[in-house]
């Protein structure tokens, strides 16, 4: 749903004046976790209001053909999730 419905939308509302919104990789994702902080594991500084809970990533998860790797701001963990849970979505831009 993260990519039928919310990055359809940015993409489709021409959001920031793009259209090639996308979910990052679970690699993209992880590079902007700061392991040095908790609750939110990223620095706010660069990345204000990000919530100390799970973002999807386009990465698929190997052992379920319903399942992505999500990440964890509250500590920067990483695990497979169904594509039926709910979580945040953080969009990027560019090439992976």
């Amino acid at each position: 749903a993260a990519t039928s419905v919310f990055i359809a939308t940015l993409n489709s509302q021409n959001f920031g004046g793009y259209a090639d919104w996308r979910l990052p990789t679970i690699r993209e994702l992880f590079t902007i976790v700061d392991n040095s902080r908790t609750n939110p594991s990223i620095h706010i500084g660069y990345f204000p209001f990000t919530q100390s809970a799970n973002y999807w990533s386009s990465t698929t998860h190997a052992t379920s053909s319903d399942g992505a790797w999500r990440l964890s701001f509250s500590d920067g963990s990483v695990d497979g999730s169904s594509m039926d849970d709910s979580y945040y979505v953080r969009a990027v831009r560019g090439g992976q």
